[in-house]
């Protein structure tokens, strides 16, 4: 079997929780710890209305969601964050890495959600533009 020209081995894709800090948004790695300030977060019916993600409202949706989130992360699948403001650690919502491809050197961004009264403040276009960086570098 030939190698396929595609793809250069570059050195081992890292993949491991991360802390990801910018002006005005912090990504920190999910943990069960973070359960009931993501509640509150996800508390707003809004954030649900135009998703196809059940809303996460009770303790029971929240936690299949977060269940499905660090079981991707424990086996390297994806690396789900808690989007915190970066000036008062608030909790504010949730985005993650997911569906990697070791040999593609591939990683998706998405699952976020965001309380609505921090939507379209420029902390999700920083939250990504930090994520962007992280996979790249």
């Amino acid at each position: 079997m030939t190698e396929d020209p595609r793809y250069v081995e570059d050195g081992a894709m890292t993949i491991a929780p991360v802390t990801l800090v910018g002006k005005r948004v912090r990504l920190v790695p999910m943990s069960r710890d973070h359960m009931d300030a993501l509640l509150k977060a996800a508390s707003f019916p809004a954030i649900w209305e135009h998703t196809g993600t059940s809303a996460l409202t009770s303790v029971d949706a929240l936690q299949r969601y977060m269940d499905t989130a660090l079981l991707d992360r424990d086996e390297g699948r994806g690396i789900p964050f808690v989007t915190t403001d970066a000036a008062t650690g608030e909790i504010i919502g949730s985005t993650r890495f997911a569906n990697f491809s070791l040999h593609d050197r591939r990683v998706e961004i998405g699952w976020t959600w965001m309380r609505p009264d921090r939507q379209h403040t420029g902390i999700n276009g920083e939250a990504k533009s930090l994520m962007l960086q992280h996979a790249f570098d």
